[in-house]
């Protein structure tokens, strides 16, 4: 898996929640990566790093839409883990959505 961005909190939660679907993926079929790439780790390296470098104004920039790649890394390194911290922040960062929620773009995932 290769990807490229900025140095930035949005880019790296959404390469963290994917590292850790990989990391997933790899433990439930029971394999390794062939590269030797622990991808568990590199999830939450990256997103320890997007916490440390998001900055007070973040989370309301773009309507807010920092939650949305935080909680879809949150919920993919939960359910790798079941680390409660991860669990926790993806409930904060989706407690607005109802049942009644219109979801679009990047909300569907």
């Amino acid at each position: 898996v290769w990807m490229v961005s900025g140095e930035d909190p949005w880019s790296s939660y959404r390469y963290a929640g994917v590292a850790a679907n990989l990391a997933f993926a790899l433990k439930q079929a029971g394999v390794k990566d062939p590269d030797g790439v622990d991808w568990e780790k590199e999830a939450r390296e990256t997103y320890a790093w997007a916490q440390k470098n998001t900055r007070p104004d973040d989370d309301t920039k773009q309507e807010g839409s920092l939650r949305k790649p935080r909680a879809y890394a949150a919920a993919a390194l939960f359910r790798l883990t079941g680390d409660k911290t991860y669990e926790t922040q993806f409930r904060r960062d989706t407690e607005t959505i109802t049942a009644d929620f219109v979801a679009y773009e990047e909300d569907l995932y």
